[in-house]
């Protein structure tokens, strides 16, 4: 059977992005544009894992703010999340503060990614 994993940006080109990266890793993809729709679908699709944008639009909830939601729920205090970002360094700190397990500064390339998606997934 294969992963799930839910990848949270309001950026429609890096979902994109994302989504084709791992096609070769035979994982299933599902997306969401902001934080509080990532935590909705989190919540309903339970995956293996999940990307989350920590410069989301502030209509919802900015990613830390989502990942901090989400690792208070029981369920998912063992599912590892992967924070992004284009921001300064604070904003590592804000995502590993809020219970992110590792975070990627934007641009990275797309090997890295994979490369933490499955080892990761590895674990869970």
């Amino acid at each position: 059977m294969s992963k799930r994993v839910l990848i949270v940006d309001d950026d429609q080109q890096t979902l994109n992005l994302l989504r084709v990266a791992m096609r070769s890793l035979d994982i299933e993809v599902s997306t969401a544009n902001d934080g509080a729709e990532g935590v909705q679908y989190a919540l309903q699709l339970q995956p293996d894992l999940v990307v989350m944008d920590l410069l989301l639009p502030e209509k919802g909830m900015r990613g830390w703010e989502a990942i901090a939601k989400l690792k208070q729920h029981p369920d998912f205090q063992h599912v590892p999340i992967i924070a992004m970002t284009a921001g300064s360094p604070e904003y590592v700190d804000l995502a590993l503060n809020a219970g992110a397990n590792d975070c990627l500064q934007k641009p990275f390339p797309l090997e890295r990614l994979r490369s933490v998606i499955t080892n990761y997934l590895l674990i869970c």
